[in-house]
């Protein structure tokens, strides 16, 4: 093992000049809490009591900087903080508020964390800080799993247990929002689709107006030639000498 002491030192001279990543690993070395992506979170039968040590305050300070200076992930460890009580008193409500910013990539652009998004599925279901909403719920959990692959045990665990939640509270009368069928959404078209599909409207509607059968006899050939002038009718010669 290394000297923890003299790399949180190190790291800390670092993150005083404004350095993200040695905020984050400050953070890192401080941190004494249990991810909330494990099996523990899912069932609290098998949740053991973490001991936070006397720098989770510290700790979270730095991670308040790393966020601020758009690391996701802390965002999310702020959000964890606050929801166990861990270095500051115990505040779901901000803990929803950083996670729906991590879930949306509010401070990194392209970002969106997984981890958040199952966060927020889990606080919908539990209504700790956030109302309770079965839909929501699944609907959070399933956008972690759209987002990282690596969601799939979590998510799936999660899911078995919500819908069995759900499915009681539709049968006991509950009050809570229940699973329902997602409203089907039609998928955007671009401009070029939008195009191709008017000029084959288009087309058809001339081929059924104006087919060729539907003219008469009489109005088949354009009045000229030898057609437009009577028999009897004879021209002075006069004209075209």
């Amino acid at each position: 093992r290394g000297d923890l002491e003299t790399a949180i030192i190190a790291y800390m001279m670092a993150a005083e000049q404004g350095y993200e990543n040695a905020q984050a690993n400050v953070g890192y070395l401080l941190d004494h809490t249990r991810p909330r992506y494990s099996l523990p979170s899912i069932f609290p039968f098998l949740r053991r009591r973490v001991d936070a040590a006397s720098d989770a305050a510290l700790a979270l300070i730095y991670w308040t900087r790393s966020a601020k200076q758009s690391n996701t992930d802390s965002l999310v460890k702020m959000g964890d903080y606050y929801l166990d009580g861990v270095g500051t008193p115990p505040s779901p409500e901000n803990a929803a508020v950083c996670y729906q910013a991590a879930s949306e990539g509010m401070l990194s652009e392209g970002m969106a964390s997984a981890q958040a998004m199952w966060n927020l599925g889990w606080m919908h279901e539990n209504g700790i800080g956030i109302e309770q909403d079965f839909h929501l719920a699944k609907r959070f959990y399933d956008q972690a799993l759209g987002t990282n692959a690596e969601a799939y045990l979590p998510v799936k665990l999660s899911l078995a247990k919500l819908r069995l939640r759900s499915w009681w509270n539709g049968v006991s009368g509950g009050s809570v929002n229940s699973i329902r069928d997602e409203p089907s959404q039609k998928p955007t078209r671009t401009l070029s689709q939008w195009l191709n599909d008017f000029l084959e409207a288009d087309a058809a509607y001339y081929a059924e107006h104006f087919e060729a059968d539907d003219w008469d006899d009489a109005h088949r050939h354009m009045p000229g030639g030898d057609d437009f002038y009577d028999d009897g009718t004879e021209i002075d010669d006069g004209l075209i000498e």
